[in-house]
Order: structure tokens, then C-alpha cells, then sequence
């Protein structure tokens, strides 16, 4: 039993790019994506968020792998049962077309310290920013996407095919209050096919842009930092787009956001500060000042 696939049959049956969420229950065989794989299958590039209860051969992903790979996979969801139970499978057998490559289930939301395939991991190292030694070798670039604002998929990776949706800006999308002169974050859902973008910054509602990216940016981060311009401005606007075929892909705010000073930019000399002071021709003198935005 499992929530896309019970039972796969021998052969070159290959479950990729999938996800699962809900509940699964059965007797034997129980997985959240796959009750049961075997000989030469291939799983990959998948997730399971599903709930897996049963008696025997209980997995996250798959219940049981009977000699199949199963390869940049993860799983999230409780599992529970008796006999043969794991985070990531419950049971396997190992022989010619077994594969464990790169997969990872959570200890935590899983309740399951141990599985036969996987490593076991947190929840703070399988969500954004992700650990050195998690989603290793993954792609990240045309298969995976990266979820830093924790919008998309609560933080876990998720599959750009899920949001093929015209490019989207998250931050800033209008009336944010931001410090002239400070880094700050924009941050955007990436689009599969785009590749790279370009950042513009507007302080005229739109009138006029300038580039706020030195180079382009890969689209699948999902986000860019730059420091702010010293002006103050209720009338800003940032647009991405991309590199190649701009036309009619570009993002905007919604509603324009505020770059101000707050206190202006300033230089004050502390010492010496004796009206009408002479100093000395080769006498060393020390000069204190503090400065603001200058």
C-alpha cells in the first residue's frame, strides 16, 4: 500500500520527480510513496510528507525494497508498526540493482530513529539553509528548488515542476520601511526554465530603474542581498527578470516600500573642538570625529 504506488512490478519501472502527502495505512507492505519496489525499479528525485501506519514492512518512503534503488529521496512523515518499520523503509533485500544514494529522512517528525536506507536527519538540518552533509549532490539547479522564506514547502526542497507559475516576487512586495545604507534581502519564487536574473531597483514608482545585480544571478536561489542607496523614498520598486527573453516574465512589487535615513547623514568633529585653537607646525595632534552615512 502506498500513496502513489502499492506494488511495482519487476523490471525497469522508474517513479521519479514525485511527492506524496496524507495518510497511509495497510497490513503489510506500507510506504507514503510506495508500498513496495523490486528488482531493478528506480525511485528518484522524490518526497513523501504522508503518514504510514501497518503491521509489518512500514517505511516514510517505501514499505518494502526488494533489490530496487532508490536515489535522492526524502521522507518527513510519522511512521508506525510493529514488525520491519523504519523513517525511510521498512524492509530490504540487497542484491544486483540495489541502490541507497543520497536520502534522508527525519528522526524527529518521523518518530523513527533508524531505517534500513537513509540517513537520519533533524528538522533544522533537512529545512532552509541546508547542512553541508544533507541533499548532497542533489540538483538544485533544474530538479530542486530551495525554500529560504519557508513559502513554498515549510523549508524542505520541493520540485520546481510544483511551482511552474509565471516568476514571482516575495520580498519586497509593498509597504516595507527599509534603513537607507543597510543590506537587505530581496527574495523571489523560482520559475523552472529561468535560469538567470536581473535585479532593478526604482525610487519614482517604476519611472525609472537601475541595476542592482553586478552580474547575474542563478534564478534558483531565490534570493539576492545588495545595500540600500542613501535617499529617502516612498515611491520604491524592485523588478526581476530574466537574463534571456525578459519580455513578459518580469516580477514587480505590488505596492511600493520605503527607503529613508531616519537620521540624515552626518559628520561631527569631537576633538578638538577649542574655538580659535592653534596648533603647532610638527607637534602631532589627534583629531576625533564620528560620522553617520558619509
Amino acid at each position: 500500500v502506498g500513496a502513489l504506488v502499492g506494488n511495482s512490478l519487476n523490471g525497469s519501472v522508474i517513479i521519479s520527480n514525485s511527492y506524496s502527502i496524507g495518510n497511509v495505512s495497510g497490513f503489510i507492505n506500507v510506504g507514503g510513496l510506495v508500498g513496495s519496489i523490486n528488482q531493478n525499479n528506480i525511485v528518484s528525485n522524490s518526497y513523501s510528507k504522508a503518514n504510514a501506519s501497518g503491521d509489518d514492512n512500514v517505511g516514510g518512503l517505501i514499505g518494502n525494497n526488494n533489490r530496487g534503488a532508490v536515489i535522492n529521496c526524502y521522507s518527513i512523515g510519522n511512521v508506525a508498526g510493529i514488525s520491519n518499520f523504519g523513517g525511510l523503509v521498512g524492509r530490504i533485500t540487497i542484491g544486483t540493482g540495489y541502490q541507497d544514494v543520497d536520502n534522508y529522512w527525519n528522526i524527529e517528525t518521523s518518530g523513527q530513529s533508524t531505517s534500513l536506507m537513509g540517513s537520519g536527519r533533524t528538522t533544522a538540518e533537512m529545512t532552509y539553509p541546508y547542512v553541508a552533509n544533507t541533499y548532497v549532490d542533489w540538483d538544485f539547479q533544474t530538479v530542486w528548488g530551495e525554500d529560504p522564506m519557508y513559502s513554498i514547502n515549510n523549508g524542505y526542497p520541493y520540485h520546481y515542476w510544483e511551482y511552474d507559475t509565471p516568476l514571482e516576487l516575495l520580498s519586497p512586495n509593498g509597504g516595507e520601511v527599509w534603513q537607507a545604507s543597510t543590506v537587505k534581502t530581496i527574495y523571489w519564487r523560482p520559475n523552472w526554465g529561468i535560469q538567470q536574473i536581473d535585479a532593478y531597483l526604482s525610487l519614482d514608482n517604476g519611472f525609472s530603474w537601475e541595476s542592482i545585480t553586478q552580474v547575474p544571478v542563478p534564478a534558483y536561489l531565490g534570493y539576492y542581498s545588495f545595500t540600500l542607496p542613501v535617499v529617502n523614498s516612498d515611491q520604491c520598486l524592485v523588478k526581476i527578470e530574466p537574463v534571456i527573453n525578459p519580455d513578459g516574465h518580469f516580477a514587480i512589487s505590488e505596492i511600493s516600500f520605503t527607503i529613508t535615513t531616519s537620521i540624515p547623514p552626518s559628520l561631527n568633529i569631537l576633538t578638538p573642538q577649542n574655538a580659535g585653537l592653534k596648533l603647532q607646525s610638527g607637534r602631532v595632534t589627534t583629531i576625533d570625529w564620528s560620522a553617520y552615512l558619509v
